[in-house]
């Protein structure tokens, strides 16, 4: 994927059913992508210029993995987006993408959360840092909800 652009650009790509995979890398001239089977992709993209990027205040990209969680406590249901999941798992998201045994290692912290066969109202309690905040698409407002600072106790992983 070719940019006219001096921005730098990421992807949204869909893995498993519960995560959304946002690759983003400073390896020259590509980023890695992880694609719904598993396999790692890299795609061209226009490098900055380093003064250029500092004057606009681009920063490098970096490796994000991105999760949303439906939380319910009984009363209600909520829908929040952990976008730092480095500090969540304790595991850096560019290690994640391409280590087998830090996917499973994902996978059954994910597992202890919701595991199958159980009822919703078995699941074990998340314990979580939530804060909203507003975004405005045209003329919509909508409130959002987001988990932060909040790490998988050690004993659980």
């Amino acid at each position: 994927m070719k940019t006219n652009s001096r921005a730098l650009e990421s992807a949204d790509l869909t893995a498993g059913q519960r995560s959304d995979v946002v690759c983003q890398s400073e390896h020259e001239d590509s980023f890695p992508a992880l694609s719904s089977s598993g396999s790692v992709s890299l795609y061209e993209v226009e490098r900055c210029q380093q003064l250029s990027a500092t004057i606009l205040g681009i920063v490098p990209l970096e490796y994000v993995f991105v999760m949303t969680f439906t939380l319910d406590d009984g009363t209600g249901v909520l829908e929040a987006y952990l976008k730092d999941s480095e500090k969540f798992f304790q595991i850096p998201a560019s290690e994640i993408l391409i280590d087998d045994d830090l996917q499973k290692s994902v996978d059954m912290t994910m597992d202890m959360f919701c595991p199958s066969g159980i009822k919703i109202d078995a699941y074990p309690w998340l314990e979580c840092f939530i804060r909203s905040y507003n975004v405005t698409n045209g003329m919509e407002q909508q409130i959002c909800y987001q988990i932060f600072d909040t790490t998988v106790a050690e004993d659980l992983i």
